[in-house]
């Protein structure tokens, strides 16, 4: 291909899995009321999920489309997407891959993607969040540094290796 071209992956990075005792820690640092009030908002956050996810069961059982309202769409995509990023390790790519990241994730994308982009990585940083940047005004910087890349590719590339 003449060109691999990601923008601001949400894939975990290689070998960072999150610390399954990071709340038993965190806990231990608070006071008794803190970890009470840390509790609560714990909770709370579950009752909700847990109602939003009985609005899904209740609109796909009877056909609907998910509204994009309460987060219903991404709370259903979620675990999807969660197991498949858990599950994918990123082996060394031969070619070059280009990346557009949001401002926060920039580095971590430096640390890792570009470990396993063998034929060159480059980044270009766009001053938005994550979530932000398919939205006015991000959205036409995002595609006018995907046009800089698309510009910039050599048609006449060919891996012969299959990845």
């Amino acid at each position: 291909v003449a060109l691999v071209a990601m923008i601001d992956p949400q894939a975990n990075p290689p070998g960072r899995d999150a610390d399954p005792g990071r709340n038993r820690v965190h806990m231990e640092t608070m006071s008794p009321a803190e970890r009470v009030s840390y509790l609560a908002r714990g909770a709370s956050k579950r009752a909700t999920r847990m109602a939003k996810r009985g609005l899904i069961r209740y609109h796909l059982s009877r056909g609907r489309p998910l509204p994009d309202t309460l987060g219903l769409r991404n709370l259903y995509f979620y675990p999807m997407h969660a197991r498949a990023n858990r599950a994918y390790f990123p082996g060394d790519y031969p070619s070059r891959v280009a990346m557009i990241a949001s401002k926060e994730k920039s580095q971590i994308h430096r640390d890792t993607w570009g470990r396993v982009s063998i034929g060159g990585f480059s980044v270009v940083e766009v001053a938005a969040a994550h979530l932000n940047l398919t939205d006015p005004p991000y959205v036409a910087e995002v595609a006018a540094h995907l046009q800089d890349y698309l510009d910039k590719a050599d048609p006449e590339i060919v891996i012969d290796e299959v990845c």
